[in-house]
């Protein structure tokens, strides 16, 4: 059965505005070796009518659509699930890949086994794909050959773009891949760096993008029941989310499960510990929206009693 070296995951829900030139960029790729993994999360617009266009027109294209929609952690997870590429990206319906990422980031993986994830320079663009800022490249050290040094410069990084890199499939299977909760892309790219090096082609191949209706600008609130811990997964609509606390324990429990030298783990363990102090004030704040929650449930009960 033919695997093909690299697997795009492309987990959309009503991306009519956009799905179409992301899916452009890709057909223009300069490498041509890629499977395209579409999962429609039970969209209402014109976004099926869109895929299935490019599917009749590109063998590669492959089309799914949810019979509801699972929340965006969920179908995210899924199309690296249905991918076979020895390489696996992840894209989203509205940002853009120019003409040479996938040669570069292919490229970059293929001569050196100790680097588990490529990805280059970006920027953001608008709705009309005009650059609204440049990103500049990020002090930290992600491509260290010493794993604490990798994961003290993931834990304390902000900027996301490295989670639509090219990524090592078999690597990325040694993790829980993505949870439906917020911040949860932080917690998967420090997981990878126990693994190995991360490495920015210094080329600008990549554009995010930024609108009204993206995740960032629309929905993002990490307490607030209903709206953005929704967005991970309908299953777990109203209910609270403890961000902070829930990063530190799963930073603690990937340093757990990777294959650490006693010194490496100690050493992670204290880069966690130093990250939560430094953090105390959100962690705090996480509590104060659980109590107040917690204390809002049991009003509307003592009112239906």
């Amino acid at each position: 059965m033919y695997r093909p070296k690299v697997s795009i995951g492309v987990p959309v829900y009503n991306g009519e505005n956009f799905i179409g030139e992301a899916i452009e960029s890709f057909l223009s790729q300069s490498f041509d070796d890629f499977e395209l993994i579409i999962s429609d999360n039970a969209s209402i617009d014109s976004t099926e009518a869109i895929c299935k266009y490019y599917q009749t027109r590109d063998g590669r294209i492959k089309y799914s659509r949810n019979s509801k929609n699972l929340g965006a952690a969920r179908n995210y997870n899924k199309v690296f699930t249905l991918s076979s590429g020895k390489y696996f990206k992840w894209a989203a319906h509205d940002d853009i890949c120019h003409q040479r990422f996938l040669e570069c980031c292919v490229n970059t993986l293929d001569k050196d086994d100790s680097v588990v994830l490529a990805y280059t320079e970006y920027n953001y663009i608008n709705e009309e794909g005009d650059e609204i800022l440049s990103r500049k490249r990020s002090v930290a050290d992600f491509s260290s050959e010493v794993v604490w040094k990798r994961f003290r410069g993931l834990i304390g990084e902000n900027g996301f773009a490295p989670i639509f890199g090219l990524i090592r499939s078999e690597v990325l299977m040694k993790t829980p891949l993505l949870g439906s909760f917020p911040m949860h892309d932080y917690i998967l790219l420090a997981d990878l760096s126990l693994y190995g090096k991360f490495y920015c082609i210094p080329d600008l191949l990549f554009s995010l993008r930024r609108h009204p209706s993206c995740f960032g600008k629309a929905v993002w609130n990490p307490h607030r029941p209903g709206d953005s811990v929704a967005w991970f997964d309908t299953l777990k609509s109203g209910s609270v989310s403890l961000p902070y606390w829930r990063r530190t324990y799963e930073h603690f429990s990937s340093c757990t499960k990777a294959e650490l030298t006693f010194l490496e783990r100690f050493l992670c363990f204290m880069i966690i510990t130093n990250w939560a102090a430094n953090h105390g004030k959100e962690l705090a704040k996480d509590l104060a929206f659980a109590l107040y929650n917690m204390l809002g449930i049991m009003k509307k009960v003592s009112k239906i009693e």
